[in-house]
């Protein structure tokens, strides 16, 4: 039995508009594509390129697949010095067609699902009912027409309660209850 001898593979990434990102011969078993377009389905055609055998240059493997979604970015959390059981927060959508939006908060985790869900237009969005003096986790999750992107993630406190803004009445109060 005689060894095998492989010279490489040929590797073709196109989109479904047939326009050829990636037209690459390689030795090596795994190849890094940069440059393609995010939510945009690819086909990938893996050819086997045999110096000794041709009928091996015939042997073309095909996948499909599909580029992920960009996030939102730069999550920024707003004082609120109105309550401290909220917490404000804003982001910029990502340059891509954008459905909705899936924001999850917690403790720790982000287990919670705020509810309702922002729409495709919003840019900000206020979750009410917090513990005052707690580092929450809040992730967004941008929603595409096919797919989700990754998940952005940013950890803020609430207003600690001695930080409430100064009304005049609350130190009445206070100064009578301790009488």
């Amino acid at each position: 039995m005689s060894a095998r001898y492989r010279m490489g593979y040929r590797v073709v990434v196109s989109d479904l508009n047939t326009v050829t990102a990636v037209n690459q011969s390689t030795i090596q078993t795994w190849l890094q594509v940069a440059g393609l377009t995010r939510e945009t389905d690819y086909i990938i055609k893996l050819t086997v390129l045999d110096l000794y055998d041709s009928r091996w240059n015939n042997n073309v493997t095909t996948a499909r697949t599909t580029t992920i979604m960009s996030s939102s970015t730069d999550l920024q959390f707003v004082n609120a010095t109105e309550t401290t059981s909220m917490l404000r927060f804003t982001w910029v959508p990502p340059d891509a067609v954008v459905t909705g939006y899936r924001i999850m908060y917690g403790q720790g985790e982000a287990t919670e699902q705020l509810s309702p869900s922002p729409g495709p237009a919003d840019r900000s969005a206020l979750i009410e009912g917090l513990q005052a003096s707690v580092v929450y986790t809040v992730e967004i999750i941008t929603i595409g027409v096919r797919r989700e992107s990754l998940v952005l993630v940013g950890r803020n406190a609430t207003a600690n309660l001695a930080s409430k803004p100064y009304d005049g009445n609350q130190a009445l109060a206070f100064i009578s209850s301790v009488r």
